[in-house]
């Protein structure tokens, strides 16, 4: 058979409206990068049969899959990561523009995905569907003279045959002039929120996965997310001391990113946006970077935490034109 690069692979994933039951793709992802393997635990017999030798015997009691995928944050199917991530999706329309909000679902199974995988050596019929999809964290990147970015780390079921057809759409990507950072000292005032010039910003969201693994079968019942933790950075030039000041004084601020696609139309006259809202955040570390020749510098790293006056940590709002991600 030919060998082939990783760009002749193809990933597509889809909403499973069944817990762990498949799915054809919704949307074929354009990936800069895939890390992907199915896995095996082993049971080990270490008793002793009068010889020196640590083990005798193994057994298989669990499969898996488990790996990375990375890719340039888009209009239309990066709404399905952000639901698997988030767990629950509101949509509203405007004529053909629909607003899409992701907040974070306050139990432990969050929307789980059905991952396809069509290899060039493969035939249509030779696929790969993998079920019971869920996402373990998620880490959005934006950086000056970059695409804004994604990577996701997920697990899920082992594969089973299945026929797909391969079918990529021209991705609509935002960009890093699209870009807009503010802060607040409330949530509700973040849409008047002060703009800062930031070079890179960084959010990350962790949500501690673990299996429901249970007697009766090697592969698991369910995946289960746990606690719900998000860490950013921002870095900007440094020119004062406020945001040390803000740091020793224990200061509560919101952070609003949104990029916003102004080459773009949905509806009327709307611009596919994604906006992402951290309702209360605190500064953890400011750290600046002094070169004698260089222009002096501050990385900011912040976490994000629930407020009980807004009811919420964060959100993301994508604004497109695909009608739902049901």
């Amino acid at each position: 058979m030919a060998k082939y690069t990783g760009r002749q692979f193809n990933k597509g994933i889809s909403r499973e409206v069944t817990r762990g039951t498949q799915r054809v793709p919704q949307f074929w992802l354009n990936t800069t990068e895939l890390t992907f393997d199915e896995k095996v635990e082993l049971v080990k017999d270490e008793t002793t049969f009068g010889v020196i030798e640590s083990q005798t015997d193994a057994s298989l009691v669990k499969t898996f899959a488990e790996g990375s995928v990375s890719g340039i944050i888009n209009d239309d199917s990066f709404g399905l990561v952000l639901n698997a991530t988030f767990g629950t999706c509101v949509t509203t329309a405007s004529g053909t523009a629909y607003t899409h909000n992701f907040s974070v679902q306050q139990n432990a199974q969050h929307q789980s995905l059905c991952l396809t995988t069509s290899e060039p050596n493969a035939s249509g019929a030779s696929s790969r569907i993998f079920t019971l999809m869920a996402i373990d964290s998620l880490e959005m990147n934006f950086a000056v003279g970059e695409f804004p970015s994604y990577s996701f780390g997920f697990m899920s079921n082992v594969g089973s045959s299945t026929t797909s057809t391969v079918s990529h759409s021209a991705p609509d990507n935002f960009k890093p002039q699209d870009g807009l950072v503010r802060i607040s000292t409330t949530y509700a005032g973040l849409a008047s929120g002060t703009s800062y010039a930031v070079k890179n910003a960084k959010i990350s969201i962790s949500k501690n996965l673990e299996d429901d693994h249970n007697i009766g079968s090697v592969a698991v019942t369910d995946r289960l997310n746990k606690q719900f933790q998000v860490t950013g950075s921002l870095e900007m030039v440094y020119d004062n001391r406020t945001n040390i000041t803000e740091l020793i004084a224990d200061v509560d601020r919101s952070l609003q990113l949104r990029f916003t696609n102004t080459d773009k139309i949905v509806g009327v006259s709307t611009n596919p946006s994604l906006t992402v809202n951290l309702a209360k955040v605190k500064l953890s570390e400011v750290a600046r970077s002094i070169g004698n020749d260089d222009i002096v510098t501050q990385v900011i790293n912040f976490e994000g935490y629930y407020s009980l006056t807004d009811s919420r940590s964060v959100e993301a709002i994508l604004i497109n034109d695909v009608v739902n991600y049901v």
